[in-house]
């Protein structure tokens, strides 16, 4: 191995995938890999069954980075091209590897199989390169090592793909990488804006080469994550906690945990830990915020139930909302959603509650009450309070966002930052 590596590029190969048919979830779990192991990921880019783009992109990114991840197009089928074109691109032959053909006899066999000569072509690998055991499937991934680039070319099935990352190229990469490096995660508080963070962090604290500090929206909240690269570990961890006193500074009071986790696990946790009760009502979320509450282990202990009330004779007869309430001020009002916190604390005998009553569209919507209008509700300990919400995107969208606008909401006051 004649150099290290600090960046790469991946290329997703197939039409499935170009032409969405076939969901691109390797390129984002390859990504947050690539990412652990301290190696950027410059780009990816998706292409066709197409020797021509496919041999170009290998070109572009031969030009720009040390390390190349390939996947798909290495099964049996004709238009399973990818290992001709880099071979092609790189100017070198295909050569038949006889332990990968044996083993590929072997797999038909105990299936009882034929193993016709499309199966075969698995067997050849661009010369000078090492196939990567597949535990899952008859196609071997490929190692390269050629002018002090590396290629890595995988198979496009997740159930094949993502061990032989996690098995064999995470830990291969991980000898590879040129930098040792140090993270750090930031969870602000609800409420902080990306491009007022962004305009701080540009202002204040200098980024380059060794230093990266990224924003990006989580679950409800803004999040830092910043990582420093330097040729040791202790370097990389002087680096960190020297931009860390800067970065608690900088966001001084708006710092919830320096940890990357969503805010409804926070809230989880701490009702657990606080042994507060909850329970919800529902209309526009249709049950996704009991639901979010049963995805965390333990939550029984404090989370006693809910209620969707999608219609106002629900919210009327289980809730035990006011007509008057709807007839004065409609379903979709902080007055409505207040009643029916209330009304869900009551049922449920619960320390806190949360509702949601909106327009979640993609009709049904006005000047004065537009789609994506979401009034939250909220009782706690005898209080009863709202946030009005007008949320963008599609009826899922909608929806999403207003679950995770209820556990901004409740995150307040269990953690304290709400003053009633």
């Amino acid at each position: 191995m004649t150099s290290k590596i600090k960046n790469c590029v991946i290329i997703a190969v197939g039409d499935e995938v170009l032409y969405g048919d076939t969901v691109n979830t390797n390129g984002a779990y390859i990504a947050r890999a690539m990412d652990d192991i301290g190696i950027r990921t410059l780009y990816q880019l998706t292409v066709a069954d197409n020797s021509e783009v496919i041999i170009r992109a290998v070109k572009e990114a031969l030009s720009r980075s040390e390390l190349i991840l390939l996947c798909g197009g290495l099964g049996p089928t004709a238009d399973d091209i990818t290992k001709q074109s880099l071979s092609e691109a790189l100017g070198l032959k295909m050569v038949l590897d006889e332990p990968t053909m044996e083993r590929n006899r072997r797999f038909f066999e105990s299936y009882k199989l034929t193993m016709t000569p499309n199966n075969e072509k698995q067997a050849y690998l661009p010369e000078g390169s090492v196939p990567i055991p597949n535990a899952n499937g008859t196609a071997p991934g490929v190692f390269l090592e050629k002018g002090g680039k590396y290629f890595m070319l995988l198979p496009g099935p997740p159930a094949e793909n993502t061990p032989m990352l996690t098995e064999y190229i995470i830990p291969k990469l991980r000898e590879l990488s040129e930098a040792d490096y140090a993270e750090k995660y930031y969870m602000l508080y609800p409420g902080q804006g990306e491009s007022a963070a962004e305009a701080l962090i540009r202002d204040n604290i200098e980024t380059g080469e060794d230093y990266t500090l990224n924003t990006y929206v989580g679950e409800g909240s803004l999040r830092l994550k910043a990582t420093a690269y330097a040729k040791s570990a202790e370097e990389a961890q002087r680096l960190i906690e020297k931009k860390d006193k800067q970065i608690k500074s900088l966001f001084a009071g708006r710092i919830i945990a320096q940890e990357n986790r969503e805010i409804s696990d926070m809230v989880c946790e701490a009702l657990i830990r606080e042994n507060i009760t909850v329970s919800c009502a529902e209309s526009c979320t249709g049950g996704l915020i009991a639901a979010k509450f049963t995805d965390f282990p333990g939550i029984s202990a404090v989370f006693m139930g809910g209620a969707v009330t999608y219609s106002n004779r629900a919210k009327m007869d289980i809730l035990g909302v006011n007509p008057k309430t709807i007839e004065e001020f409609t379903e979709v009002s902080e007055q409505t959603a207040m009643e029916m916190a209330s009304g869900a604390a009551r049922i449920y005998k619960t320390d806190a509650a949360l509702s949601t009553t909106g327009i979640a569209g993609p009709t049904g919507g006005s000047a004065e009450k537009p789609v994506g209008l979401v009034y939250t509700g909220i009782y706690y300990k005898g209080k009863t309070s709202f946030i009005r919400s007008v949320y963008r995107g599609n009826r899922q969208k909608v929806r999403q966002r207003a679950v995770a606008g209820a556990f901004e909401l409740l995150f307040g006051y269990v953690l304290g930052r709400s003053s009633e």
